[in-house]
């Protein structure tokens, strides 16, 4: 199956709707982005958000498995190498 490609537009649509969940300044940081690379605070942003509940917090999930699989997180990762089998266990992803 080939999956859309999604980029930085979707990124920030993801950002803001996390936003009412996490802290002003993460959020803050979230939307500087330099040379587009967006892949890096989206990572931040997955690992900030499982702290939370999963009842806490509404995701678009299938946006977030665009997003790692376009941010290649999911092979590997670079502020935690298991990022998204965290992520899939907290979000209870298949």
């Amino acid at each position: 199956m080939i999956q859309a490609q999604v980029g930085i537009a979707d990124y920030f649509q993801f950002v803001d709707k996390v936003a009412p969940f996490l802290d002003a300044e993460l959020i803050n940081d979230a939307h500087e982005i330099e040379y587009g690379q967006w892949e890096l605070p989206f990572e931040a942003l997955l690992l900030e958000i499982m702290k939370l509940s999963n009842a806490q917090i509404d995701i678009d999930l299938n946006l977030v498995v665009k997003l790692a699989h376009e941010a290649d997180i999911v092979e590997s990762s670079v502020l935690d190498i298991n990022t998204w089998e965290q992520f899939k266990k907290w979000s209870k992803l298949r």
